[in-house]
């Protein structure tokens, strides 16, 4: 009688869990976006992504893990890119990782919302940006 209890109460539990997999969009191929002197071109692909970020003559390269994170304390899904780690001649290089909240999204274009480590200071600090599909 018990095995039935256990078996049952197993059987809600596991069946009761939401599935979060329906939220989560086909970003696979190559997106970029444009502020002023600043452009950023990443490439997703089977979760792992390549960026590059432009700042006038300044080229920074990343590569790493992406993942789509739900939060009910946020408006809509997050896209969190985790970089890899990079060893320098010894040294352990940590690069910070990029969140972006997703406003609305479409096959080619997704809206995101990146604040800054400033929004609590000044409002004008959350850009929302219009990310742009390149190609797949």
């Amino acid at each position: 009688m018990k095995t039935v209890i256990v078996s049952i109460l197993l059987f809600l539990n596991l069946t009761s869990c939401t599935n979060t997999a329906s939220v989560k969009i086909n970003i696979d191929g190559k997106w970029k976006y444009v502020l002023k002197d600043y452009s950023v071109n990443i490439t997703f692909k089977n979760g792992f992504f390549n960026s590059s970020n432009h700042n006038d003559d300044l080229i920074y390269l990343s590569k790493g893990k992406y993942f789509f994170l739900e939060n009910t304390k946020r408006a809509k899904m997050t896209i969190v890119l985790v970089p890899d780690l990079v060893i320098n001649h010894g040294d352990t290089i940590i690069q910070n990782c990029t969140y972006l909240d997703v406003i609305s999204a479409t096959d080619s274009l997704i809206m995101v919302r990146n604040p800054s480590p400033f929004s609590y200071i000044d409002k004008k600090h959350n850009l929302d940006i219009e990310v742009r599909k390149v190609s797949r």
